[in-house]
């Protein structure tokens, strides 16, 4: 403001005021205030007494500089009337009040100073914005004047940290690579010093890290210094962060920090000669075409198909087995799938009577095609293919499974001719193919083979002779021909001879007609298969019975039978009735005698005492054929009681009791029985 129209302005306060000068902060003194400015009043005053007169000090005030949003110590000025008057009320202002200088304490402002006195009031610098400035304070009064100081200071920024870069992306960066760095400077864009910058980082910690910092020493004004972070995720998959410097003073400032972690994934495929795809369950991995892959996401699944005609063998590296691989992307990972063509085996086999050569057997791998050919040896000839070829042609099988062919082979048949010079018999083969028994047999063996003929002659007949291909042969054994050209053998069955014997026995003379034969002893002659035999015994009532053949017949004197092997007929001729001796002899000189129950003739018994060598002689006569029983037994209770001292032992028996007391004959001739034994006296 200009000083005139100030002075005018005082005038008008202090005119128009009308109280007196209050006790706060007035200082009434009867001098005048050294050095202080006068006051020029324009209005009239007592002539006798001196003007109001303000003043005031200190003077200009350079507050010098200070930061933005600090505040200065406070200047106090102090105003003094150094007139005779009493002061119009005083008014202190600014000439700006946007500058940053401000009025406190203010104890001034609407006071009339008496002559002499003082008021106070305070001024500070607290600036709002950076640069110099600068303001006139005024404190006037009219009458009393105005007293003006200039006021000046220089707003400086405040030390504020900033980090030039606000971001960072690190991109990509594989889990197990070597970390990235990058460099963030910081700058004190203030006017003043900072603190010491402290980076830190935030977010995701374990990814981020600072590396190194030059951030050591507070930062002069629009001085830098640099932090180096690190970027080393230790997993896949995005990472964000933050870089936060602090310093007190200058605040603080953050940088954002971006980054993937990626794990790269490498499938190669081995295996001999199969196929297949290996796919992820996330996109990357299509193998076929593309084999390997970076992830941020984990964990990867692998999934292995092989081809038509190839097999899944396995993982190796780091998976194993034959199902899916689950891959934990914690570094980059290596996987081998394995595919192995399938293999398919061929088979070949022969069959039939021949025998050959096939060729092309063996395993295969998948769709290869193998050409089998089939070779007869010399003595067959091929009869074609079966199974997985057919015809009589070369063969060629793919081999997309498990193949069998067979080969079959027949011996070059060769004719073997069987005749037989008359009946008699059945020539048969082994191999079967000729049977025959009458006239001519033929048949077609395998070249080379091995042909065992056998002669069955009929009943009644025999083999007579081997002739042709089998002569030589022996009669008793099957002739062998070996079939590598055609073969005649030639057999004969003759009738079979047979030997009759006829036996005459007994101890009569007899006759035996045989087909009008008359035999009176032994006799043996030829007879044929078949042939029959009539015989018949003399009747003079002396035939006895039939034996051998003829043994049905019992005593019947006709006997008739047909020859089918060496046959032996006897007949036998006795008297009619026949005189037996039984000799009973005491055993021991001193032994009492024994009895002996016999029957003499067909109609009574008797008995017979033994004696003392050489013993007692008793005789019977019965019809020839009777059984004859003869007991030996104690004799009659006397005057002691007999028992057996020696049981009795016999001769000439047919059969002897267990008991050593019954002796059985028939008789058929005149025999002689002996009986020794002997009796003692009982206890």
């Amino acid at each position: 403001m200009p000083r005139a129209a100030m002075r005018i302005l005082l005038v008008a306060v202090v005119l128009g005021s009308l109280a007196s000068c209050a006790d706060d902060g007035v200082r009434h003194t009867p001098d005048a205030i050294p050095g202080g400015d006068a006051a020029v009043v324009d209005a009239p005053v007592d002539a006798a007494l001196a003007p109001a007169l303000l003043s005031g000090s200190p003077g200009a005030t350079a507050f010098g500089d200070v930061v933005l949003g600090q505040a200065t110590a406070k200047v106090t000025y102090t105003i003094s009337n150094d007139g005779e008057q009493t002061s119009g009320t005083i008014g202190v202002l600014l000439d700006s009040t946007t500058s940053g200088f401000a009025i406190s304490d203010n104890h001034c402002s609407g006071v009339a100073l008496a002559p002499h006195e003082t008021c106070t009031f305070a001024v500070s610098f607290q600036p709002a914005v950076a640069g110099l400035a600068m303001t006139t304070v005024h404190a006037g009064a009219s009458p009393g004047g105005d007293v003006a100081r200039d006021l000046t200071g220089t707003g400086l920024q405040p030390g504020a940290i900033d980090i030039i870069e606000a971001s960072h992306n690190y991109l990509s960066l594989a889990v197990d690579a070597q970390p990235a760095t990058h460099t963030f400077v910081v700058k004190n864009t203030g006017q003043v010093p900072t603190g010491v910058p402290a980076p830190a980082i935030t977010g995701t910690v374990s990814s981020f890290s600072i590396a190194s910092t030059t951030c050591t020493a507070a930062l002069a004004p629009m001085a830098t210094c640099s932090v180096v972070v690190r970027f080393d995720p230790p997993t896949v998959g995005m990472k964000p962060g933050s870089l936060v410097v602090t310093a007190s003073p200058g605040g603080s400032d953050s940088a954002t920090l971006a980054g993937t972690g990626f794990a790269h994934v490498a499938v190669p495929k081995g295996g001999t000669g199969g196929g297949g795809t290996v796919t992820s369950n996330v996109t990357g991995i299509d193998c076929g075409s593309s084999c390997a892959a970076d992830f941020t996401t984990t964990p990867v699944v692998l999934t292995a198909v092989p081809t038509t005609g190839s097999t899944f063998a396995g993982w190796t590296g780091d998976c194993s087995g034959t199902v899916t691989c689950s891959l934990d992307l914690t570094a980059g990972k290596a996987v081998t799938a394995t595919f192995n063509v399938q293999m398919f085996t061929l088979t070949t086999a022969t069959t039939g009577t021949g025998s050959g050569t096939v060729t092309g057997a063996g395993t295969y791998p998948y769709n290869t095609p193998v050409t089998v050919t089939a070779s007869p040896a010399s003595d067959s000839t091929f009869t074609g293919f079966s199974g997985a070829c057919t015809g009589m042609g070369p063969c060629t099988v793919t081999m997309t499974q498990a193949r069998s062919v067979t080969a079959g082979f027949d011996l070059i048949p060769e004719t073997l001719t069987v005749t037989t010079a008359a009946p008699g018999g059945t020539i048969t083969s082994a191999p079967a193919g000729i049977s025959c028994t009458a006239a001519t047999c033929a048949h077609d063996f395998g070249y080379g083979k091995q042909v065992v003929l056998t002669a069955t002659p009929d009943p009644g007949y025999k083999l007579a002779v081997w002739a042709g291909d089998c002569s030589g042969t022996p009669l008793t054994s099957a002739c062998t021909v070996t079939m590598d050209q055609a073969r005649s053998v030639t057999v004969r069955f003759a009738p079979q001879s047979y030997t009759f014997t006829l036996s005459i026995l007994g101890d009569y003379p007899g006759t035996v007609t045989v087909n009008g034969t008359a035999y009176t002893a032994n006799t043996s002659f030829a007879v044929s298969y078949g042939q029959t035999l009539n015989m018949t015994a003399s009747t003079n009532g002396l035939f006895w019975t039939w034996g051998g053949a003829c043994a049905s017949q019992g005593n019947n004197p006709s006997c008739s039978l047909t020859v089918d092997g060496d046959t032996n007929v006897s007949a036998t001729f006795h008297n009619t009735t026949y005189r037996y001796i039984l000799k009973a002899i005491t055993q021991t000189p001193n032994g009492f005698s024994f009895q002996v129950t016999y029957p003499p003739n067909a109609t009574s018994s008797a008995e017979c005492t033994s004696a003392q060598p050489p013993g007692q002689s008793c005789f019977g006569s019965l019809p020839a054929g009777t059984v004859v029983m003869l007991k030996a037994h104690l004799p009659p209770v006397t005057a002691f009681q007999p028992v057996w001292n020696n049981l009795p032992t016999w001769t000439g028996c047919d059969s002897v009791s267990a008991d050593q007391l019954t002796c059985t004959i028939q008789l058929f001739s005149p025999p002689t029985i002996t009986v020794t034994g002997d009796v003692r006296a009982g206890p």
